[in-house]
């Protein structure tokens, strides 16, 4: 362990090296945790220019009010890029969820103010689509690049 040694009366810049090594032992787990995921994934149905098209979602990305994506389908990995308007946003989270499972705060990651809206917007969209608590999609959870 990092800290079986410690002594509390290290001079600030040993400490500063042990936080960092700490730091960067947690991005070594995330990194295997990301790998674990994309090798559990199904195959993609669609391409990550496909993500994200309508006009009035990629302004909810651009303004950040928007920062997940629910598609019927997997259209990214995590770790890919997808470009709206020269901006970056690097695809982080991929997996799947119910939309009987969905909350307020998973329509605030969509951009909206709670579920009811977000529900409204998505069936005003596909007028012929009925929702299905059991139904399953995909969410893509994403981050602008800097």
């Amino acid at each position: 362990m990092i800290f079986q040694d410690f002594d509390p009366c290290l001079d600030l810049d040993k400490t500063k090296v042990i936080l960092f090594k700490q730091e960067e032992l947690k991005c070594i787990e995330q990194a295997k945790d990301e790998v674990s995921m994309i090798e559990h994934l199904p195959p993609k149905t669609c391409t990550i220019d496909r993500l994200i098209t309508q006009k009035t979602d990629i302004d909810r990305v651009l303004s950040g009010q928007k920062l997940a994506t629910r598609r019927n389908g997997r259209y990214a990995d995590p770790g890919e890029v997808l470009k709206l308007q020269g901006q970056k946003f690097e695809v982080y989270r991929v997996y799947q969820q119910s939309l009987g499972d969905m909350q307020d705060h998973d329509a605030k990651q969509e951009g909206f103010s709670n579920l009811q809206a977000y529900k409204d917007y998505i069936l005003s969209l596909h007028p012929k689509m009925r929702w299905i608590p059991q139904a399953k999609v995909w969410v893509h959870e994403f981050r602008p690049l800097t």
